[in-house]
């Protein structure tokens, strides 16, 4: 675990939820656990971040573990894992889902957008408007490739972000396909 955030009301809309930022390196997540368990019955959700990072059999038994719990599920991915996340969800592991869409739409990305447009779970999409990194155009074919999503959030980083001018232009591109735009610090 490289890190562990006790309490958000932002990264899960309408979810009182924990983070627990997974790593490279197996567990623990004791610390992690130990709050939720004195916490169950009063949060209602836990956010499992990045889930490239850890083993399925690892991910797998942690999900077990909040399941027994009461908790609700987020899944963040950066559409790196189509196959695991297609088990998961499968698997009822998740009751929610959300995409980076920061590094582009690879193959793997692709596959993760249709898994989840296939299995019909609640999904949030979000990019992060870095401008070494993203364009006003890749957000307009972004959207497209999300057509119908719910939600998509569009953040704007401390360091290089757009300019003002540029996040309204990408934000009203991503409208033409997605209903629900939010632009974030």
């Amino acid at each position: 675990m490289s890190g562990f955030v006790k309490t958000t009301t932002l990264e899960w809309e309408g979810v009182v939820s924990s983070v627990i930022i997974t790593s490279d390196t197996d567990g623990p997540y004791d610390e992690a656990i130990g709050y939720l368990t004195e916490r169950k019955g009063m949060m209602d959700g836990v956010i499992i971040d990045c889930i490239e990072n850890v083993s399925p059999k690892e991910l797998i038994g942690l999900l077990k573990q909040l399941r027994s719990m009461g908790y609700k599920i987020r899944l963040v991915t950066e559409g790196k894992v189509p196959d695991v996340l297609d088990d998961l969800i499968g698997a009822n592991y998740a009751d929610s889902v959300m995409v980076r869409l920061d590094n582009g739409m690879d193959d793997d990305a692709i596959r993760t957008v249709s898994i989840v447009s296939e299995y019909g779970i609640e999904c949030e999409y979000r990019t992060v408007l870095n401008v070494k990194n993203v364009t006003a155009n890749d957000i307009a074919r972004y959207a497209k490739m999300i057509k119908g999503a719910k939600r998509y959030v569009l953040i704007q980083p401390k360091k290089d972000p757009f300019e003002k001018k540029d996040v309204l232009k990408a934000a009203e591109a991503a409208k033409r396909h997605v209903k629900n735009v939010i632009i974030r610090q």
